[in-house]
């Protein structure tokens, strides 16, 4: 929040009220794009992960993540096709204008890398690793909102879809990288939870061996 204001203060003061109400346009299109384009697979996702993993049903879990990923490409690359082809529309619609036209088609490139951002974080979720999340999310803002800042200086009003598109990338990058972390430290579960079970079966083995040698013998 302190990182969004702060932005928001620096547009204000070096592009004025038209260039905040420009933003403001550009960041309506931008979520209503991911929410609709999304498919609502960032609640869902989170629900059946949850579910799965409170039955322990490990090849369950790989098939949503697996679905989820696939659901979420599909949906990503429709949607910014939609943005490019139907630019001009989008942009007389929202600026009364077909000027920004291809403003509206790179802020489609933006929806596509925040609806893969709502993918990671739907799987993140699901796995309730909370503390990922913030973490992701709040290195994506941080960063997204230092280049934006700095394209802004540079471009002016010319700078602001590329202020959306540099923070959607961050922002997915971030989660990426967190949702990741979070399939090496299952693989080391599973590693270690198979060296026990290999541990439990040798002893159990020796156990029984023993118990034969020194069984009496009652053949004389």
């Amino acid at each position: 929040m302190l990182f969004t204001l702060l932005r928001m203060k620096v547009f204000a003061v070096v592009l004025g009220k038209e260039g905040v109400g420009v933003m403001s346009l550009l960041t309506v299109v931008w979520e209503l794009g991911f929410l609709i384009g999304g498919l609502g697979i960032s609640q869902s996702g989170v629900r059946f992960l949850s579910e799965a993993r409170s039955k322990n049903d490990p090849e369950r879990i790989r098939y949503l993540r697996t679905i989820i990923k696939k659901i979420v490409f599909v949906s990503g690359i429709f949607t910014v096709f939609v943005f490019i082809i139907f630019r001009n529309q989008i942009s007389d619609l929202t600026f009364n204008s077909t000027d920004f036209g291809l403003v509206i088609g790179i802020l489609g490139i933006g929806v596509l890398f925040q609806i893969f951002a709502e993918g990671e974080k739907s799987i993140i979720l699901g796995f309730r690793e909370v503390k990922k999340l913030a973490f992701g999310n709040g290195i994506g803002i941080i960063v997204g909102t230092c280049l934006g800042i700095i394209l802004v200086l540079l471009f002016k009003t010319s700078g602001l879809v590329w202020v959306i598109l540099a923070t959607s990338i961050c922002t997915w990058v971030a989660l990426l990288l967190q949702r990741r972390s979070i399939n090496t430290e299952i693989h080391n579960d599973q590693k270690e939870e198979q060296v026990e079970n290999l541990r439990v079966d040798c002893a159990f083995q020796a156990a029984v061996k023993m118990s034969y040698d020194h069984s009496p013998d009652f053949s004389m």
